[in-house]
C-alpha cells in the first residue's frame, strides 16, 4: 500500500488536506484540469485488493466520491491539487484498460411489477386480510452496453430502448447515451418504479438489439 496526499480546493472557505492509501494495482487518470491547482482525477482499484473503502479514504476525503462497478472501485476527485507527482495514464491507455475491464458489462432497466392491494378488515383468516392483484407485470425498458469512460464520473453506453419509461408503450430505438456512475448500482437496485441490474450477461442485450433492429430496418 502507498500513501497519496492532496489539497482539496474549497470555494466557500479554507482548503484542506486529504490522504489516500492505495494498493500498487491502482490506476490513475487525470480527467482534466482548469489549472495546475484545480484538477480532476479518476482512480481505478481492483476491489479484491482492498478490504474496506474507509481503509482507502484515510483523511479529508469528504468530497472524494467512490463508486462500485462490479469488480472495480472507482474514485473521483474533483478540484484538487496532488501533493506528489501522480502519474496519469494516457487517455488511450485508460480507455484501453476500461474497455478490457468492462467490454462485456451490461445494465438492464426494468419497470417493476405493480399490484393493486386491498385490505379486508372483516377477514376472519389471516390469509384473507390482504388481497393483491397484478395490474402491471415487470417490464424490460432498456438495455445498456458499457462502451467507454467519459468525464466527470460518467460513462458512455450503447442503449437499446424497448419501452417508454412512463407510458410503457413500444418505443424502439438505439442510441449512445451518457450515464452517471452514481446512478449505476453495484449489482442490483430497486425502488417502487424501477429495477436496475448490472452484470456480464449479454443474452437480453443481444436479443433486444436484434428485436429493435428488425423493427427499425
Amino acid at each position: 500500500m502507498k500513501t497519496y496526499t492532496f489539497e482539496q480546493i474549497y470555494f466557500y472557505g479554507d482548503n484542506w488536506y486529504g490522504k489516500l492509501q492505495l494498493p500498487e494495482s491502482a490506476k490513475f487518470y487525470k480527467d482534466y484540469g482548469f489549472s495546475d491547482g484545480q484538477q480532476n482525477w479518476y482512480i481505478f482499484i481492483p476491489t479484491k485488493d482492498i478490504t474496506d473503502i474507509n481503509d482507502v479514504k484515510l483523511e479529508g476525503c469528504i468530497q472524494v466520491r467512490d463508486y462500485q462497478l462490479l469488480d472495480y472501485t472507482i474514485l473521483y476527485l474533483a478540484n484538487i491539487t496532488p501533493n506528489e507527482n501522480w502519474l496519469t495514464e494516457s487517455e488511450y491507455t485508460i480507455q484501453s484498460y476500461f474497455k478490457n475491464w468492462f467490454s462485456n458489462t451490461y445494465l438492464y432497466r426494468y419497470a417493476t411489477a405493480q399490484y393493486n392491494i386491498e385490505i379486508n378488515k372483516d377477514a376472519k383468516n389471516l390469509d384473507d386480510i390482504v388481497h393483491s392483484e397484478l395490474i402491471q407485470p415487470e417490464t424490460l425498458l432498456a438495455c445498456y452496453k458499457i462502451k467507454a469512460l467519459s468525464s466527470d464520473a460518467e460513462i458512455t453506453c450503447t442503449r437499446v430502448n424497448l419501452k417508454h419509461r412512463i407510458e410503457l408503450k413500444d418505443d424502439p430505438f438505439i442510441d449512445s447515451v451518457t450515464l452517471r456512475l452514481c446512478d449505476i448500482p453495484p449489482q442490483e437496485s430497486y425502488d417502487s418504479k424501477e429495477k436496475l441490474i448490472l452484470n456480464h450477461d449479454e443474452t437480453l442485450y443481444d436479443l433486444s438489439f436484434n428485436e429493435v433492429t428488425s423493427k427499425l430496418y
